[in-house]
């Protein structure tokens, strides 16, 4: 049974971006937590809403928003009522802010960033027996590629030829877009346990919602901490590219040696 709420999981549950399993649990949560169906409802109106507005807002009359809203499955159809230029003028003037607001709310949303806040969210509070798949899930934006262009794209395809832990098996690569970069996503998995890599060029940053980043040395590789109380997250620079890695594994000689790794196909790679 899902544990918290999940008000961060609703716009991506809504549009159906959630893998199968996910969208189970969360369908399960939402019937049984009288809360989170009411976010549920008036996020789903808003996505209802957006899809079914096929005219431009500034075309529209505030009826027409009004019987849009109260009926989000109802398609809008033209007014036929004559409007006065002023009253043409303020519904442009009102629907260009909402434009606006709607634009700055995608662009602060998805950003010019990799966002792993709700992707830690998910590892972090994932149950012992489904943290292997939180973490080989794909945040909203991945997709899956071609592996040796998600491993070009993280700019180790001259050099991985082997896996950074003996034992394990590169199981999910995928490629991201954001602010015209690619950004990989690298899933490795062994019998006990998963890891993910995730490799930025170093002009696009990483984001992690409210979660306090702290430095630390890894077995005298120095890098950054991402705070996570049942999760490892560890930032680190690799020549052209800064990595995150995830995993539920707290042995630090292990964690090292999978940034060792990547330190070194990097630099294997920047040689060749």
């Amino acid at each position: 049974m899902w544990s918290r709420h999940i008000r961060r999981e609703l716009s991506a549950y809504c549009e159906g971006e959630l893998q199968e399993e996910l969208t189970h649990r969360l369908r399960d949560h939402i019937r049984i937590c009288r809360r989170c169906r009411k976010q549920h409802e008036e996020v789903s109106r808003g996505v209802l809403l957006a899809r079914h507005l096929r005219r431009p807002l500034c075309e529209l009359t505030w009826g027409e928003i009004e019987q849009a809203l109260l009926n989000p499955r109802q398609r809008v159809t033209p007014g036929r009522a004559y409007l006065s230029l002023r009253s043409r003028t303020l519904i442009a003037t009102a629907c260009l802010f909402v434009v606006i607001g709607y634009s700055l709310f995608h662009y602060f949303a998805s950003g010019k960033n990799v966002d792993l806040d709700r992707y830690l969210t998910q590892v972090e509070s994932s149950e012992p027996d489904l943290a292997r798949q939180q973490i080989a899930d794909a945040p909203p934006g991945f997709k899956d590629a071609d592996e040796y262009a998600a491993l070009r794209a993280a700019g180790i395809a001259q050099a991985a030829a082997e896996p950074p832990l003996v034992g394990y098996t590169l199981i999910r690569h995928r490629i991201g877009n954001v602010a015209g970069k690619e950004v990989s996503q690298l899933v490795y998995r062994g019998s006990n346990n998963s890891f993910a890599v995730f490799v930025a060029p170093h002009a696009v940053p990483f984001s992690f919602g409210k979660r306090e980043i702290g430095s630390t040395t890894l077995d005298g590789i120095r890098c950054q901490h991402v705070s996570c109380t049942y999760t490892s997250a560890l930032v680190f620079s690799a020549a052209r590219f800064h990595c995150v890695l995830v995993s539920k594994s707290k042995d630090y000689k292990e964690l090292a040696a999978i940034v060792r790794y990547f330190l070194s196909a990097h630099k294997a790679s920047e040689g060749s």
